[in-house]
């Protein structure tokens, strides 16, 4: 689990990120099992340092590897069926970045994680 957190921290520093990479670390980042949509995935949560006004910058991205979904064939009666072939589904690689503040967070997300320490 810290090591998809790990490397979650690494790449946002990779993509050039200013969010999380003012100190994110993976003590920093928090992972678990989440459900986006049908599908299920991983939820990575990595925080910046929080600021002088008591704000913070919040990266968070699902991700689940991609896969060949099964071939269904469904029958309705002895003479009509239908198909459906088997199909590639994508891999999910969502990510997204906000500004937080203790009053902001969302009701199925931790509060800041990580050391409560306030950089200037």
């Amino acid at each position: 689990m810290r090591r998809a957190a790990a490397a979650l921290a690494a790449a946002f520093i990779a993509a050039g990120c200013t969010a999380p990479v003012a100190g994110a670390t993976p003590e920093n980042c928090t992972e678990q099992f989440w459900r986006y949509g049908l599908r299920a995935a991983t939820r990575i949560i990595c925080d910046s340092p929080i600021t002088a006004d008591g704000s913070w910058t919040r990266g968070r991205a699902f991700t689940a590897p991609g896969y060949v979904a099964d071939g269904i064939s469904v029958c309705y009666s002895a003479v009509f069926c239908t198909f459906t072939p088997a199909r590639e589904v994508a891999a999910l690689d969502v990510r997204e970045y906000y500004r937080v503040t203790p009053e902001t967070v969302l009701p199925n997300e931790p509060g800041h994680i990580g050391g409560s320490e306030v950089v200037a």
